[in-house]
């Protein structure tokens, strides 16, 4: 098991290296997560499961976070 202070966070990845899809109903929860993630990634953001499965067709994220 590693251990949470041994994992390195990339800092100097640019923004477009890797999109990730925020998918939240609550405006100031989807927001305050994509605020936390747009210095590593490109963010993009769906209001429910629908409006998530248009973005991941369009844009391909390498990652979807269901709130």
């Amino acid at each position: 098991m590693t251990n949470i202070s041994q994992l390195k966070v990339p800092t100097d990845l640019p923004q477009s290296t890797a999109r990730v899809l925020v998918v939240d109903d609550d405006t100031y929860v989807r927001r305050l997560q994509s605020a936390s993630l747009s210095h590593l990634y490109e963010v993009l953001e769906a209001t429910n499961g629908l409006d998530a499965l248009c973005v991941v067709k369009k844009f391909h994220p390498c990652a979807v976070l269901l709130m």
